[in-house]
């Protein structure tokens, strides 16, 4: 078994990474956590309502890109992220599948 070198590795310092979630809106005390997640069995014009008011949060929040990067990246399944509710990151990263697939496919020549 061998092992690579530290000097070859891409080593990003946890805490670097995750910093921005200091810097985040939602991560201040005054905001309960649980707005951004809506319940299950929520539906219609209340579910609406429950996520619009994360997203207003999320309009000013100064870190939001790098909080919809993670949560594309990630992918966080539940929850508001990045201003963005799962079903919208779902279809965002359905849209980019589909555009890498058709890259590839353009790209491709079969001998």
């Amino acid at each position: 078994m061998s092992f690579a070198e530290p000097r070859h590795l891409n080593l990003t310092p946890i805490l670097d990474y995750w910093l921005w979630q200091e810097q985040s809106a939602c991560s201040s005390p005054a905001i309960d956590p649980e707005l951004f997640f809506v319940e299950e069995t929520l539906r219609g014009k209340k579910k609406k309502q429950k996520e619009n008011e994360a997203k207003k949060i999320c309009r000013k929040c100064p870190v939001v890109k790098e909080c919809l990067l993670h949560a594309l990246t990630v992918p966080e399944l539940y929850g508001i992220w990045g201003g963005m509710t799962a079903e919208q990151r779902r279809a965002v990263i359905r849209d980019q599948n589909q555009m890498t697939a058709k890259m590839i496919v353009t790209t491709l020549t079969i001998d």
